[in-house]
């Protein structure tokens, strides 16, 4: 007895499911890499405003997590810093989450196929 295998010619149409699935893990690996750019990009922004190289500690590690304050330093132009980087820091924290709400609407499509 012969096993038969679907082939796809032209005019048929390939399985649908694995190409979302594909879709969904291509999506994916593109979030994580854009949320390492955006932490590098973070830690590049800091140093840059510190003129030093500072380690951020992140909430966890997860890579979309949240960056945990560090201290700063005592300089007469510590406010005027402190409110340019809650603002820009405000930013990056939006685009985690813009990311953070594409990767759950991926995991939740990827579930519904699989289901």
């Amino acid at each position: 007895m012969a096993t038969t295998t679907k082939r796809h010619t032209l005019g048929s149409k390939p399985n649908t499911d694995s190409i979302v699935k594909l879709q969904a893990l291509v999506r994916g690996y593109l979030t994580r890499r854009k949320l390492l750019e955006i932490r590098n990009d973070y830690q590049n922004f800091v140093s840059l405003i510190e003129n030093r190289p500072i380690r951020i500690l992140w909430d966890d590690h997860k890579i979309a997590s949240f960056p945990r304050r560090f201290s700063q330093p005592e300089t007469s132009q510590l406010e005027s810093k402190q409110r340019f980087m809650e603002s820009e820091l405000s930013k990056i924290r939006r685009q985690i989450q813009g990311l953070n709400d594409i990767k759950s609407q991926n995991r939740r499509a990827l579930k519904a196929l699989e289901s």
